[in-house]
């Protein structure tokens, strides 16, 4: 069935090449009612903003990597990590690595451990060769900001996060003021940068018994704190120009049906005001998704019983909102230039979704009426910034979805995870699982994606240029260049299971 509609697909795409113009201005149709719109999905997919692009040139006759037969042994040398950059980035339980887009200069360029909850804690800047991290001793004590800086690397600033006053003791417990102060500092997302890179945003217990707002300066070199007060403060987000930094505040963390929701704020980061937003109390969570202008941002509330729900948007500094999807969801993703979200709906509880509005959305930021895209259960959304799309996994294949609501079914291989890895410049997608596919966004049943490596793997990257591919499997650390894509043994061991990685620009 999949490969029928597929099929229609390629076809139909054939057919627009000729008739450009008419397919180009196809837009979707709104509708006032949800019974106006059916449920069951097309024969064919309305067609979608989506330029063709080359499909990889396939591997010769016997250049097929055969892991069983033991045929990449060779590994690349050792080398030095490039000045220029970029540089890949990836954690293991022993310490964190950098490495060359082909794979040379392995190198690794922090020796602290990053078991959870730390290999959750690390962003890079924009920017600037820049990489903060926490690590800790047994997820809570010793709690350390560190900031590197690549391809030497060099250590910016190595910051303890905690005082004696603060530092929790051997016996403390969830519910205790110090435990609390750590778990909002290392549980949840308490680093990140400036839009410019040259500030890094973050939370600490260093001059009182809470965690609280600082922002550091990489010029200065040097922190400044911004907040001060007894609930924690957690999960700091810039605003698009770096004169804010929007955050919460919580009097505990809680068990798992919620945290304490006492206050959302806005501090400026130059230490000049801070600017209380609006009453989260009764909610488990309030979620920052993006940003509308630099000003507004779009936020939802989370609660136990039905989880997400009331999307809506926000302004900082004239307090206004306007609300854009009031009941529950499952799964969100955001566009963050065309600023609109796309929904995916599976809860037909009564009390959370009253209307019984299944299916994926796409739901506009201005208060325009959503758009049902599909009606079948969906179980995640993602957004792609090198594919400038979304993806979205739906009960019957993985489709792609522009700002539009236009969608195309992808030929996913069997045996393969839910999302690929997209190449910058030529949207080619690597796909992971049971072996390793590489082929073009917009394949078909002539051109499916090809396999170049058959044991599993895990976590695929392309280089920013879209030149090589590299990817775990559970032998180690491999590269593979276009548009053979034969894989190349980097590393042997090197184990990234539920690790962290990106790339690291100059």
């Amino acid at each position: 069935m999949l490969r029928k509609r597929f099929l229609l697909w390629s076809i139909f795409v054939i057919a627009c090449t000729f008739w450009i113009a008419g397919c180009a201005s196809a837009t979707p149709v709104i509708s006032d009612s949800d019974e106006a719109i059916s449920t069951q999905r097309p024969a064919s997919s309305p067609v979608p903003t989506l330029p063709a692009n080359e499909p990889p040139t396939n591997t010769p006759a016997g250049m097929f990597i055969d892991t069983e037969k033991d045929t990449t042994t060779a590994a690349i040398g050792d080398g030095e990590l490039s000045r220029e950059g970029p540089w890949w980035i990836f954690t293991t339980s022993q310490g964190l690595w950098a490495v060359n887009p082909d794979g040379t200069g392995l190198k690794q360029v922090s020796w602290q451990e990053f078991t959870p909850p730390f290999n959750n804690q690390i962003v890079i800047a924009p920017q600037g060769g820049t990489i903060a991290f926490l690590n800790g001793r047994d997820g809570i004590f010793d709690v350390t900001l560190r900031i590197i800086e690549l391809p030497y690397p060099s250590m910016i600033t190595e910051k303890p996060l905690t005082s004696a006053q603060s530092e929790p003791s051997a016996d403390a417990m969830p519910g205790d003021a110090s435990f609390e102060a750590i778990r909002a500092m290392v549980d949840l997302k308490s680093l990140a940068f400036s839009p410019d890179g040259e500030y890094l945003a973050f939370m600490g217990a260093i001059n009182g018994p809470s965690s609280d707002l600082y922002v550091y300066s990489m010029q200065n070199m040097a922190e400044t704190q911004l907040t001060d007060g007894p609930s924690q403060g957690i999960k700091p987000v810039w605003s698009p120009d770096g004169k804010y930094i929007v955050h919460a505040s919580v009097s505990s963390l809680g068990t798992g049906a919620g945290y304490g929701m006492q206050g959302m704020w806005a501090a400026r980061a130059d230490d000049s005001d801070i600017i209380t937003l609006f009453d989260p109390s009764g909610t488990g969570d309030q979620v920052v998704v993006g940003w509308v202008d630099e000003r507004t941002f779009v936020v939802y509330s989370w609660n136990a019983m039905c989880g997400p729900n009331d999307l809506r948007t926000f302004n900082i500094e004239t307090g206004e909102s306007r609300v854009l999807w009031e009941s529950t969801f499952q799964t969100i993703a955001f566009h963050p230039t065309e600023a609109v979200a796309l929904l995916g709906v599976n809860d037909d509880y009564e009390a959370c979704n009253p209307e019984q509005k299944l299916g994926l959305y796409l739901v506009p930021s201005d208060g325009t009426q959503p758009f049902k895209i599909l009606g079948e259960d969906i179980y995640r959304a993602i957004w792609s910034q090198e594919a400038d799309l979304f993806f979205a996994d739906t009960e019957f294949s993985v489709i792609a979805v522009d700002s539009l609501g236009q969608y195309i079914d992808l030929d996913v291989p069997a045996e393969s995870w839910p999302f690929p890895a997209v190449a910058p410049t030529t949207r080619d997608l690597a796909w992971t699982g049971d072996g390793l596919w590489v082929g073009p966004l917009l394949g078909s049943i002539e051109n499916p994606p090809m396999k170049i490596y058959n044991q599993r793997t895990y976590n695929v990257t392309w280089d920013p240029q879209g030149e090589y591919v590299l990817f775990f499997s559970d032998s180690g650390l491999y590269v593979a260049q276009k548009p053979e894509y034969i894989p190349i043994l980097v590393a042997e061991g090197l184990d990234n299971h539920n690790g962290f990685s990106g790339w690291v620009m100059p």
